[in-house]
């Protein structure tokens, strides 16, 4: 008999954007169940979050929270490592879940998952994640210089594959024709990772524009709200 089919949830990058994954993740309460999640960025946080089991009306609130927009502005890591420390100590993960980050000087992708079997994730990993390169440093792990995967790598699929899954849905909340802005100057000189040729993936996107490049920075609390509204319809119609 074969290995069991797994699907994964993949989670991409996107800043702000990101709200949207908590909109898909309620428009998929009680009728999809993933095995395993995967995140990239801001995708890391909203990630971890779900793999813990919470329901999609937390996730919401934590979005909707503008104590979370306070943090995501780009400035002082020390406050943003303290509210990541509070996400770790609230949420530990039940099902697998991984993580990427982006090496620094090499621009090498390393992923890093809590299984239960190996749990190498940390709150200084979660806090790569977000470590864009020009506004945060990158954070020194283990002899490692990490930052935030999504500047080569916004989509993971990759990973989902090398973490054991046979089924995909990604979850990409960058406008097309973002990608490359987003993953500039990194992904330009080193290419993303191609997935698996017999990996199964439906990626679901946007129906309807999120915005623009001040919406993708700065949080607006009636922005994150009709994109959670949005990706619980988006979600809702294709399941």
């Amino acid at each position: 008999m074969g290995e069991k089919a797994k699907t994964a949830l993949v989670l991409s990058a996107g800043a702000m954007f990101g709200a949207y994954h908590a909109g898909v993740w309620k428009g998929l309460a009680g009728r999809f169940q993933p095995d395993l999640i995967v995140g990239s960025s801001v995708g890391v946080l909203s990630g971890w979050v779900m793999a813990s089991g919470c329901a999609p009306e937390e996730l919401e609130r934590l979005w909707l929270d503008a104590e979370t927009g306070r943090l995501l502005r780009f400035r002082r890591q020390t406050q943003l490592m303290r509210r990541i420390e509070e996400l770790h100590r609230a949420y530990t993960p039940r099902i697998p879940f991984g993580m990427i980050a982006l090496e620094l000087p090499s621009l090498r992708l390393r992923l890093f998952q809590n299984t239960g079997l190996v749990n190498e994730i940390t709150p200084r990993h979660l806090l790569a994640s977000c470590s864009i390169p020009l506004w945060f440093p990158a954070v020194r792990i283990n002899g490692l210089r990490l930052a935030d995967g999504g500047v080569r790598s916004t989509l993971p699929v990759w990973a989902a594959a090398q973490m054991g899954a046979t089924r995909v849905l990604a979850v990409d909340c960058l406008p097309v024709g973002w990608q490359g802005w987003y993953r500039w100057p990194a992904g330009m000189l080193v290419p993303d990772r191609p997935a698996a040729p017999d990996l199964e993936v439906t990626i679901l996107r946007p129906s309807q524009p999120l915005g623009g490049l001040s919406d993708i920075l700065f949080w607006k609390r009636d922005n994150v709200a009709r994109w959670i509204e949005l990706g619980e319809r988006d979600a809702a119609s294709l399941i």
